[in-house]
Protein backbone atom coordinates (compact mmCIF):
# COMPACT_ATOMS: atom_id res chain seq x y z
CA UNK A 1 0.00 0.00 0.00
CA UNK A 2 2.85 2.36 0.90
CA UNK A 3 4.60 1.66 -2.41
CA UNK A 4 1.33 2.31 -4.23
CA UNK A 5 0.98 5.65 -2.43
CA UNK A 6 4.50 6.73 -3.48
CA UNK A 7 3.84 5.65 -7.04
CA UNK A 8 0.61 7.66 -7.06
CA UNK A 9 2.43 10.71 -5.71
CA UNK A 10 5.12 10.46 -8.38
CA UNK A 11 2.39 10.35 -11.01
CA UNK A 12 0.44 13.19 -9.40
CA UNK A 13 3.41 15.49 -9.24
CA UNK A 14 4.26 14.77 -12.83
CA UNK A 15 7.87 14.34 -11.72
CA UNK A 16 8.49 13.17 -15.20
CA UNK A 17 6.12 12.75 -18.04
CA UNK A 18 6.99 11.29 -21.37
CA UNK A 19 5.46 12.25 -24.64
CA UNK A 20 6.47 9.20 -26.67
CA UNK A 21 3.24 8.56 -28.55
CA UNK A 22 2.67 12.08 -29.85
CA UNK A 23 5.04 14.86 -30.76
CA UNK A 24 4.84 18.44 -29.62
CA UNK A 25 4.26 21.01 -32.35
CA UNK A 26 7.98 21.86 -32.56
CA UNK A 27 8.84 18.16 -32.86
CA UNK A 28 7.72 17.19 -36.32
CA UNK A 29 9.24 14.21 -38.09
CA UNK A 30 10.49 16.52 -40.83
CA UNK A 31 13.05 18.19 -38.58
CA UNK A 32 14.05 15.14 -36.49
CA UNK A 33 17.83 15.33 -36.65
CA UNK A 34 19.05 14.49 -33.16
CA UNK A 35 19.04 10.82 -32.24
CA UNK A 36 18.96 11.47 -28.49
CA UNK A 37 16.71 12.04 -25.52
CA UNK A 38 15.94 15.50 -24.13
CA UNK A 39 14.79 16.26 -20.59
CA UNK A 40 14.16 19.66 -19.03
CA UNK A 41 14.07 20.13 -15.26
CA UNK A 42 12.09 23.13 -14.07
CA UNK A 43 11.09 24.29 -10.63
CA UNK A 44 7.48 24.75 -9.58
CA UNK A 45 8.08 28.43 -8.75
CA UNK A 46 8.59 29.13 -12.46
CA UNK A 47 4.81 28.71 -12.87
CA UNK A 48 2.06 30.96 -11.54
CA UNK A 49 -0.55 29.15 -9.49
CA UNK A 50 -3.18 31.80 -10.28
CA UNK A 51 -2.54 31.48 -14.05
CA UNK A 52 -1.68 27.86 -14.73
CA UNK A 53 -2.85 27.95 -18.36
CA UNK A 54 -1.02 31.18 -19.15
CA UNK A 55 2.21 30.15 -17.48
CA UNK A 56 2.23 26.76 -19.22
CA UNK A 57 1.79 28.50 -22.58
CA UNK A 58 4.73 30.77 -21.68
CA UNK A 59 6.75 27.72 -20.69
CA UNK A 60 6.18 25.98 -24.02
CA UNK A 61 6.71 29.21 -26.01
CA UNK A 62 10.11 29.52 -24.37
CA UNK A 63 11.27 25.92 -24.07
CA UNK A 64 9.57 23.96 -26.86
CA UNK A 65 12.33 24.87 -29.36
CA UNK A 66 14.73 22.84 -27.20
CA UNK A 67 12.75 19.74 -28.17
CA UNK A 68 12.80 20.49 -31.91
CA UNK A 69 14.58 17.85 -33.92
CA UNK A 70 14.86 15.39 -31.03
CA UNK A 71 13.56 11.95 -31.91
CA UNK A 72 14.26 10.17 -28.61
CA UNK A 73 12.34 10.39 -25.36
CA UNK A 74 11.32 13.91 -24.40
CA UNK A 75 10.00 15.05 -21.08
CA UNK A 76 9.78 17.60 -18.34
CA UNK A 77 10.84 16.96 -14.76
CA UNK A 78 8.76 19.16 -12.50
CA UNK A 79 10.76 19.99 -9.39
CA UNK A 80 8.61 20.41 -6.27
CA UNK A 81 11.00 22.20 -3.91
CA UNK A 82 13.87 19.66 -3.84
CA UNK A 83 12.56 18.03 -0.68
CA UNK A 84 10.85 14.75 0.22
CA UNK A 85 8.34 16.64 2.38
CA UNK A 86 5.70 17.06 -0.33
CA UNK A 87 5.56 13.28 -0.78
CA UNK A 88 5.85 12.26 2.86
CA UNK A 89 3.32 14.82 4.13
CA UNK A 90 0.54 14.22 1.62
CA UNK A 91 -2.64 12.93 3.24
CA UNK A 92 -4.33 12.06 -0.05
CA UNK A 93 -6.35 15.29 -0.07
CA UNK A 94 -5.87 17.22 -3.32
CA UNK A 95 -6.88 20.44 -1.54
CA UNK A 96 -4.03 20.09 0.96
CA UNK A 97 -1.43 22.84 0.68
CA UNK A 98 2.08 21.68 -0.19
CA UNK A 99 4.75 22.70 2.30
CA UNK A 100 7.38 24.40 0.17
CA UNK A 101 10.69 26.04 1.09
CA UNK A 102 10.52 29.72 2.01
CA UNK A 103 13.03 32.38 1.12
CA UNK A 104 13.51 31.01 -2.37
CA UNK A 105 12.34 34.23 -3.98
CA UNK A 106 15.52 36.23 -3.47
CA UNK A 107 19.13 35.77 -4.41
CA UNK A 108 22.22 37.93 -4.27
CA UNK A 109 23.69 38.49 -7.70
CA UNK A 110 27.40 39.07 -8.13
CA UNK A 111 29.89 39.31 -10.97
CA UNK A 112 31.50 35.90 -11.27
CA UNK A 113 33.21 36.48 -14.60
CA UNK A 114 36.65 35.35 -13.44
CA UNK A 115 38.21 32.91 -11.03
CA UNK A 116 39.61 34.04 -7.72
CA UNK A 117 43.39 33.72 -7.78
CA UNK A 118 46.31 33.82 -5.38
CA UNK A 119 46.77 32.35 -1.94
CA UNK A 120 43.86 31.23 0.20
CA UNK A 121 44.03 34.49 2.14
CA UNK A 122 44.02 36.54 -1.08
CA UNK A 123 41.06 34.55 -2.44
CA UNK A 124 39.13 35.15 0.80
CA UNK A 125 39.68 38.91 0.45
CA UNK A 126 38.63 38.81 -3.22
CA UNK A 127 35.50 36.84 -2.33
CA UNK A 128 34.59 39.32 0.42
CA UNK A 129 35.02 42.20 -2.03
CA UNK A 130 32.97 40.38 -4.68
CA UNK A 131 29.99 39.83 -2.36
CA UNK A 132 30.23 43.27 -0.73
CA UNK A 133 28.74 44.76 -3.90
CA UNK A 134 26.06 42.07 -4.30
CA UNK A 135 22.66 43.28 -5.39
CA UNK A 136 19.60 41.75 -3.76
CA UNK A 137 17.18 40.97 -6.53
CA UNK A 138 13.56 40.11 -5.77
CA UNK A 139 12.38 37.14 -7.75
CA UNK A 140 9.20 35.10 -7.89
CA UNK A 141 9.10 32.50 -5.08
CA UNK A 142 6.62 29.71 -4.47
CA UNK A 143 2.92 30.42 -4.66
CA UNK A 144 0.63 28.61 -2.14
CA UNK A 145 0.29 25.45 -4.27
CA UNK A 146 -1.98 22.55 -3.41
CA UNK A 147 -1.61 19.00 -4.66
CA UNK A 148 -4.65 19.55 -6.86
CA UNK A 149 -2.97 22.61 -8.39
CA UNK A 150 0.08 20.51 -9.29
CA UNK A 151 -2.20 17.90 -10.84
CA UNK A 152 -3.80 20.67 -12.96
CA UNK A 153 -0.36 22.03 -13.88
CA UNK A 154 0.83 18.61 -15.01
CA UNK A 155 -2.28 18.16 -17.16
CA UNK A 156 -1.96 21.69 -18.58
CA UNK A 157 1.71 21.09 -19.48
CA UNK A 158 0.78 17.94 -21.35
CA UNK A 159 -2.21 19.54 -23.10
CA UNK A 160 -0.55 22.81 -24.06
CA UNK A 161 2.47 20.98 -25.45
CA UNK A 162 0.27 19.92 -28.35
CA UNK A 163 -1.46 23.26 -28.91
CA UNK A 164 1.38 25.82 -28.53
CA UNK A 165 2.70 27.19 -31.80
Amino acid sequence: MCALRYAAMAGLFGLSFLIPSQRCVAQTADNATVNADRWIEIDLYWFRQQDIQGSTREFWDRFQPLFAGVNGYRGVILNIGWTVGPIMEWSGDLDQRISLPTGSGQAKWVDESKLLTGTTEERKKQAAARFAGAVLSTRHGYDPWTYGDVKQLSAALKESCFTSP
